[in-house]
């Protein structure tokens, strides 16, 4: 099998290969690549000034028939200037002045480009000058007979136009063509002179130029080859490269658009499409001012300007479009410029996320947390003052049923007796459940503003309070040092004072023990009151927090089902939360946040930056 071997392989004696071979360093054979580079120089030279001069020559003959059609056009439009003057002296028709301004304004024009091509060309510019000339004259010869018309009539019109100067300008005009057509005829007797002259210059050079030009192209392949293979590549890659831009724009989750600095849009994948309710080609059409809510375009423009400024790179914000159907839609809007290498803007690349699911949403919860607030609020007014009216009948009941009671204890039987025991009893615990109730609505209208508060001192305080109750029930209280919290001190001994109290009420048959204690938790303190109790069942968790929730009857346990809910707004109103650890037969915990105090570089108490959602998990169990 013969060795297969490229074209142009130096081994093939032949091409560059035998061109090579032949230049050997010898005298003869330098002179002779000397000389073929001399006269390929020289070719070079002589094709280039003959094709120059060739364009020159096409060029001037270019000129002359574009010349004779300006002027062919000057003379129609005055013909047809003076055939509208006619019809307006005959008709006065306004349609037929109109016409007549028209056709002078088209000579007008004509009139511009003649000078323009005559400018390098004196045997024409003096020529295109008398023409002018001529046009001007006849012009006001025109205007004349139609001034006659509008101000003396028919008549005196008619005899304008009958004077013979109008012939006499059309005769001068008609010898000029003749003197401008007669030079443009030797123009082209010379570019067919010229052309000849050049075309037996150009078949000597392709004679002379061909062997020449074999062995150069021979080099020249070789090399063009090679730079084939390397754009093919770079092509190849630069398309692999456009697809996978391509694959991402189309099927990118977010609205991809590139904009020019206009606002024209220039680009838009299949989201943006669906968000704005367009279809590509009717974006194409619009700019993004034409479909961006009228309130939030203001704020658009200015950041638009501070990029195209350089005052940023980019930025971000939340604004309306109006879809094509007239509805708005929220987006979150990202753009970026894309610029020029001098620096200029190119386009703008946009990125839209349809937000308005997210946005109704927040609209709702916000409607929610009004009218929620507004009940709440309502609630605690009612509550604070129906149970501050109610104090006033209830404390009449109360007296008149003492002194009942002590008037005529026994003169009405034991029934009657206790018909009245009865009805103290039950005057008591409205009495209590009114407290209870005042308690609740002071909790939230009634706070004081917070401040750091010594949870050692509040909790001495609570236990003077809870002194009967200690005694009563022969409680054993203790606690671990407790810290500075950031908050209302009152309401801190209120929740202290309600848990304790709660621990001491749901005791077992074991001697009471309540322990406080409390651990740091970042930017928050996590207090436990832990206790020895009847402990409550995991299903009971959340429902105890919540107002006249009871879970035992009131000759098992005494009580108002008030407590626990106070405790839950008190820590609430802290930026807390509270839950409850606890197993039937096994005591309880009760776990709240506080928020700690922030310490300055100075060492003073600052205010609390919260991490905790004030609404996280309130009322469950961690």
């Amino acid at each position: 099998m013969s060795e297969h071997r490229p074209p142009f392989h130096p081994q093939n004696g032949s091409g560059i290969g035998h061109f090579r071979d032949t230049l050997k360093p010898s005298a003869p054979r330098t002179f002779l690549f000397l000389f073929a580079l001399a006269l390929v120089a020289l070719i070079s030279v002589v094709a280039l000034l003959s094709i120059r001069r060739f364009i020159e020559a096409a060029e001037q003959r270019s000129r002359a028939y574009s010349l004779i059609v300006t002027v062919g056009m000057i003379e129609a439009s005055l013909l047809r200037a003076e055939a509208e003057e006619r019809g307006f002296v005959s008709t006065q028709s306004r349609a037929c002045l109109e016409n007549h301004e028209r056709a002078l304004r088209q000579v007008d024009e004509s009139l511009r480009s003649l000078r323009h091509l005559v400018a390098d060309d004196p045997r024409y510019a003096t020529r295109a000058v008398a023409i002018e000339a001529i046009v001007h004259e006849k012009k006001a010869l025109m205007e004349q007979v139609v001034s006659l018309r509008e101000t003396e009539g028919f008549e005196a019109a008619a005899r304008g136009v009958a004077t013979g100067r109008s012939l006499e300008l059309s005769s001068r005009f008609h010898e000029i063509i003749r003197e401008m057509e007669w030079i443009g005829h030797q123009d082209r007797e010379l570019f067919h002179e010229r052309v000849s002259r050049f075309g037996r210059r150009a078949w000597a050079l392709v004679v002379i130029g061909t062997p020449l030009s074999i062995i150069l192209l021979g080099g020249a392949f070789l090399w063009l080859n090679q730079e084939t293979r390397q754009r093919e590549l770079a092509l190849r890659s630069l398309q692999e490269s456009e697809e996978r831009f391509r694959s991402t724009f189309e099927q990118a989750a977010v609205g991809v658009a590139h904009v020019d600095p206009e606002g024209r849009f220039l680009r838009v994948n299949g989201k943006y499409c669906e968000i704005a309710g367009y279809s590509s080609e009717e974006l194409r059409t619009k700019r993004f001012q034409d479909i961006t809510h009228p309130e939030d375009l203001d704020t658009d423009l200015e950041f638009v300007r501070q990029l195209l400024a350089g005052e940023r790179t980019t930025y971000s914000m939340e604004k309306r479009y109006i879809r094509k159907d007239g509805n708005p839609v929220w987006v979150n809007l990202t753009v970026s410029l894309v610029r020029e290498p001098s620096g200029g803007p190119r386009y703008f690349i946009a990125m839209v996320e349809d937000i308005t699911p997210r946005k109704k949403a927040a609209e709702a919860l916000r409607a929610k947390s009004e009218d929620l607030g507004r009940s709440n609020a309502e609630l605690e007014q009612f509550a604070y003052v129906a149970s501050h009216d109610l104090q006033e009948p209830l404390r009449t009941v109360t007296s008149f049923v003492q002194l009942l009671g002590q008037r005529y204890q026994g003169a009405l039987g034991a029934e009657a007796d206790e018909f009245i025991h009865f009805i103290v009893e039950g005057v008591d615990r409205m009495k209590r459940l009114i407290n209870d109730l005042l308690s609740y609505s002071r909790v939230r209208t009634r706070g004081q503003p917070h401040q750091a508060v010594d949870c050692e001192a509040v909790l001495g305080a609570a236990l003077i309070s809870l002194t009967t109750a200690i005694e009563e029930s022969g409680a054993v209280v203790t606690s671990d040092p407790l810290p500075t919290v950031w908050g209302d001190d009152s309401q801190i001994q209120a929740l202290l004072e309600n848990l304790i109290g709660n621990a001491l009420k749901f005791r077992s048959k074991e001697t009471p023990r309540v322990h406080v204690s409390a651990t740091r938790k970042g930017d928050l303190w996590d207090f436990s009151v832990r206790d020895n109790g009847i402990g409550i069942e995991s299903q009971y968790f959340n429902r105890i927090f919540l107002i006249f929730q009871r879970l035992h009857t009131r000759e098992e346990y005494p009580g108002t089902g008030i407590g626990l809910a106070i405790c839950h707004k008190i820590v609430e109103n802290h930026g807390g939360r509270i839950w409850l650890e606890s197993k039937p037969g096994e005591g309880s915990v009760f776990h709240f946040l506080l928020p700690a105090p922030r310490s300055s570089a100075t060492g003073a108490v600052q205010e609390p930056g919260l991490t905790t959602s004030p609404q996280e998990g309130l009322g469950q169990r961690s």
